[in-house]
C-alpha cells in the first residue's frame, strides 16, 4: 500500500515537472517571438515560485545524489540531450541578462524572461531523477519508500520557508 502511494507522489511530482517545464517553455518562446501580451506570459513570477516547491522534492529522489551516473545514464538519449541543452542555454542566457543593462544600470532584459529561464535551468535535472524512477530500472521497495521519505522532507522544508515567506512580507 505504501509502495503504492510513493508511486503516485512520484507520479503527480514527474507531472507537475513536465507541466512547468512546458508552460515555461512556451511563455520563453513567446516572449522571444514579442508575444508577451499573451496571457500564460503574464504569470511568470507564479511559475518562478513554483518551481522551487517541486525542484527540492525532485532532487530528493536522486540515488546517492549522483544524478550522473545513475538518473542520467537510464534516461532516453532524447531527453539527455535536452537536459545538457537547457542548462547551457539558460546559463548563457544568465550572462546575457548580466551583460545587457541600460545606462542607468537597470537591467535591459524583462524580468518574464528572466522568470520564464530559471524553471528551464532549474527542473532539467528532476525530469531525470523523476523520469529514472518511473521507467528506468525497477527500485527495491525499501529504497523507493526511503528516497521518498528524503523527497517529503524536502517538500515539507521548502513548504515552510515558502509560507514563512509569504507570513513574513504581509
Amino acid at each position: 500500500m505504501l509502495v503504492r502511494i510513493a508511486y503516485i507522489y512520484v507520479g503527480l511530482l514527474f507531472a507537475c515537472v513536465v507541466a512547468v517545464l512546458s508552460v515555461s517553455l512556451i511563455a520563453h518562446i513567446l516572449i522571444l517571438s514579442r508575444l508577451a501580451y499573451l496571457p500564460i506570459t503574464s504569470n511568470t513570477a507564479v511559475v518562478f515560485s513554483g518551481v522551487f516547491l517541486i525542484a527540492f522534492p525532485a532532487f530528493g529522489f536522486a540515488k546517492d545524489r549522483n544524478v550522473w551516473k545513475y538518473e542520467f545514464l537510464n534516461c532516453p538519449m532524447w531527453l539527455r540531450i535536452a537536459g545538457i541543452v537547457f542548462p547551457i542555454y539558460c546559463l548563457l542566457c544568465g550572462l546575457g541578462f548580466a551583460a545587457m543593462r541600460t545606462e542607468n544600470g537597470l537591467p535591459l532584459v524583462s524580468e518574464e524572461l528572466f522568470n520564464t529561464t530559471v524553471p528551464l535551468f532549474c527542473l532539467s535535472g528532476p525530469v531525470w531523477i523523476l523520469y529514472a524512477l518511473l521507467w528506468g530500472k525497477p527500485v527495491s521497495d525499501s529504497e523507493l519508500l526511503k528516497r521518498c521519505g528524503i523527497s517529503l522532507i524536502g517538500l515539507t522544508a521548502i513548504t515552510a520557508f515558502v509560507v514563512w515567506g509569504v507570513l513574513h512580507h504581509r
